[in-house]
């Protein structure tokens, strides 16, 4: 007897519309390793006799695969024998009612009365599955090559369906897929065989209903199934190379939190009209097909998210800005998955000078005004055309906090900055009549 469990976790088996990674389970049977001879107590298996008293026979050389196989050798009217096996050193920790999709493969020789193969439930435990009693019937298939008795698929509840396919005598591979969830809980059965010669499966039963109930505490319910077992009527009956596979939807991975949000752009001009499109946020989020939705939250940086909007993952003005009025804008954004897990974080927006008609020290353009080196690592310059009366030099970083101060008059003004940290900062230049002009700068080490 040759038995393995084993688990294996398939990257490969994927649901194309879900996108589940799933688990296979699966267990192998078969009689190499027992001892030929009679069956009955051979490995946990027991047999019932009608009509004979000679014993399913372990045959060596009797597989197509000229291995071991069980065989019944009597035949005549009345005759049978049946026999089954507990299935919890075969294939432990099934649960034929969750919602796993289960595969029943099997070797079976068919003959003219037919070989029966199935699952059931010992409810009084005395080793044996009674066929005769619905409370132990589970599910089986028989095949037989005499056409007016034809093939027949068993259930639970004492219902069967037939089929009028012909069986090729001989060895067939034979494959019963259960759906315990489908049709609201009372399952569903589909089976196929093929020759053992063959690569082509003929499909004799396709979704039926398998009038289960996972509230029962007989047979109907799939979660007491607990013995595999057979019944033949002929001598031309076997058995071999049971395998039972259980494939069902991994748990999905714990769902992670995303860790940062990005905005294309920052800056907006002044006087711009109001639903000026200003940029587009997105995620960092380890789970790369999490999709993401954006608002606005409250919390430091929070100051100014009434003056604008989010439409979709873009961020827009709700009103005009004058850079006169002031140079940064800040709001706090929330970015959350569709599992709920958020991330929060706060933006500063820039607003954009423009040259306006009025004069004063907004006149200014680049050709009458420069600051060099930029970015700038120990120290900035002031270059202006003509002197002016500055009332002060202040430098901001990014967040709002004022972080130097200079007084200074001249053409051409230098500043240390080698004490700054590297990073984006902006200087504002303020005259006597009390308007400014800002500057990005930039600090590298």
């Amino acid at each position: 007897m040759k038995k393995i469990t084993i688990s294996i976790f398939l990257a490969l088996m994927v649901f194309a519309a879900q996108g589940q990674i799933m688990d296979t389970t699966i267990s192998y049977y078969n009689f190499n390793n027992i001892s030929t001879g009679n069956l009955n107590y051979n490995d946990l298996w027991r047999t019932t006799l009608a009509g004979t008293t000679v014993d399913v026979q372990v045959q060596a050389n009797y597989s197509h695969d000229t291995t071991n196989a069980i065989h019944f050798t009597k035949n005549g009217g009345g005759v049978n024998a049946s026999g089954n096996r507990i299935m919890d050193t075969i294939f432990p920790n099934f649960n034929y009612a969750d919602s796993g999709v289960y595969y029943l493969y099997v070797d079976m020789k068919s003959e003219y009365w037919g070989s029966e193969f199935g699952v059931g439930y010992d409810q009084n435990n005395d080793g044996i599955i009674n066929q005769s009693s619905n409370n132990e019937k589970g599910v089986r298939l028989r095949l037989a090559t005499n056409t007016s008795i034809g093939s027949k698929l068993y259930l639970p509840s004492g219902g069967s369906y037939s089929s009028s396919t012909i069986i090729n005598s001989g060895w067939n591979r034979v494959e019963i897929k259960l759906e315990p969830w489908a049709n609201g809980g009372s399952g569903s059965i589909s089976v196929r065989l093929r020759s053992i010669s063959s690569t082509t499966w003929t499909t004799i039963f396709s979704n039926k209903n398998a009038g289960l109930d996972t509230s029962a505490s007989d047979a109907k319910n799939p979660a007491n199934w607990n013995q595999v077992f057979f019944f033949f009527t002929g001598t031309g009956s076997g058995i071999d190379n049971m395998e039972f596979w259980k494939i069902s939807p991994l748990p999905p991975p714990p769902n992670n939190a995303p860790t940062d949000i990005q905005l294309s752009s920052d800056t907006i001009s002044e006087n711009q009209v109001s639903h000026t499109f200003i940029g587009d946020f997105t995620t960092t989020d380890l789970d790369t097909n999490d999709t993401h939705t954006y608002s606005f939250v409250s919390g430091a940086g929070d100051a100014n998210n009434s003056e604008f909007m989010i439409g979709g993952n873009s961020l827009y003005s709700s009103i005009s800005f004058d850079y006169e009025d002031t140079t940064m804008k800040y709001i706090r954004v929330k970015t959350q998955d569709q599992d709920g897990a958020f991330f929060e974080k706060a933006f500063v927006i820039y607003i954009l000078d423009i040259v306006e008609t009025n004069p004063g020290f907004f006149e200014y353009v680049d050709n009458e005004f420069a600051i060099y080196p930029n970015p700038a690592n120990d120290f900035i310059i002031l270059d202006m055309e003509q002197q002016q009366l500055l009332k002060s030099i202040k430098i901001y970083s990014v967040n709002g906090s004022l972080v130097k101060t200079i007084n200074a008059v001249g053409c051409k003004i230098r500043i240390d900055v080698s004490r700054l940290e590297a990073g984006n900062y902006f200087i504002i230049m303020e005259d006597n009549e009390g308007k400014s002009l800002s500057k990005r700068i930039q600090i590298v080490r």
